[in-house]
């Protein structure tokens, strides 16, 4: 039986493997990167029986208009941009890929430690423009990492960041005891870790209880000299008291992968010269990308032909 799968994202089939999806399945390949959903045409809508999502919102008008459809694949982990809450009350099967890219993630984490301590983009941008002048940067070994949520991914940096010698405490709200004894590693308050680390880096899904976790008293608590790192999601800092504080000098500098919009439009944090800002690409490696590729054919396949069989 043929089905018609909707790609809503801009990283599936880096690896070629869409070529497999097609083989298997009709397949509605839409772009631009940011497919908006709202806007797509609703006799293709219609017609779909499997969703493959990025960070493209599937909201409860969205679910409603596809009116065949049996199953939603996150390409990726985090899924706040979707309801699903209705769409499972619809019988709308939602799967994500957890921990599939949680080394890619780590692993950009700590390039954007050094590219904020070592002002590396900004030595970039000296050399462009005609500049051979050296910025002054700061020493990453024996500075205090604080780790917002020990999940997969904050377990790897809290590794990571060991092995460069720095000195690592964690925070997260279900801290898992057996992991920070056997790699000796100590939980405090998110107070403390705030008030006492030299980088904060965040690796906590975005939830209703996160939201906005990191706000303006949270951020006059850091050190002047620290440095604040967003590799999770927008909505988890408040941008708006990251950019006063950044202004202002209350903290050094920030590293952010993600934002409250996306694609971010006008969001004054990309201009400042204390901040490395990229676009959400954190998991985008090849070697990641094409392991999510086949992963995510596997839980489309077996999603709808279980639901037909």
């Amino acid at each position: 039986m043929m089905y018609n799968v909707l790609i809503s994202s801009n990283s599936f089939g880096y690896g070629q493997n869409k070529e497999v999806l097609e083989k298997e399945f009709y397949s509605n390949n839409l772009k631009p990167y940011f497919l908006n959903l709202e806007e797509t045409n609703d006799e293709i809508l219609d017609e779909i029986d499997g969703l493959i999502v990025g960070t493209s919102k599937v909201t409860p008008i969205i679910i409603d208009r596809m009116n065949k459809l049996k199953c939603i694949v996150k390409f990726g982990t985090g899924t706040d941009n979707i309801d699903i809450n209705y769409a499972q009350k619809k019988g709308i099967i939602v799967k994500n890929m957890p921990n599939i890219n949680s080394d890619a993630v780590a692993e950009f984490t700590i390039g954007m430690i050094f590219a904020i301590a070592r002002k590396i983009p900004q030595g970039y941008l000296n050399l462009q423009n005609g500049n051979f002048f050296k910025e002054m940067g700061t020493r990453v070994s024996g500075k205090v990492v604080g780790i917002i949520g020990t999940g997969n991914i904050g377990k790897k940096v809290a590794k990571l960041c060991k092995g460069l010698q720095m000195l690592v405490q964690v925070y997260d709200v279900y801290p898992d005891i057996t992991w920070s004894l056997e790699d000796d590693i100590n939980y405090v308050t998110l107070e403390y870790l705030l008030k006492t680390s030299d980088f904060v880096t965040i690796h906590i899904p975005l939830t209703s209880g996160t939201r906005n976790i990191i706000d303006k008293r949270e951020i006059s608590l850091m050190k002047n000299s620290a440095y604040l790192l967003n590799i999770a999601r927008g909505g988890i800092v408040n941008e708006e008291a990251l950019y006063e504080a950044l202004v202002s000098g209350k903290i050094r500098g920030a590293a952010v992968d993600v934002f409250l919009e996306e694609p971010p439009k006008n969001n004054p944090l990309i201009h400042l010269k204390n901040v490395v800002a990229t676009p959400h690409m954190a998991a985008c490696e090849e070697e990641t990308l094409r392991k999510m590729d086949k992963k995510c054919i596997e839980i489309v396949s077996d999603c709808l032909r279980n639901t037909n069989a």
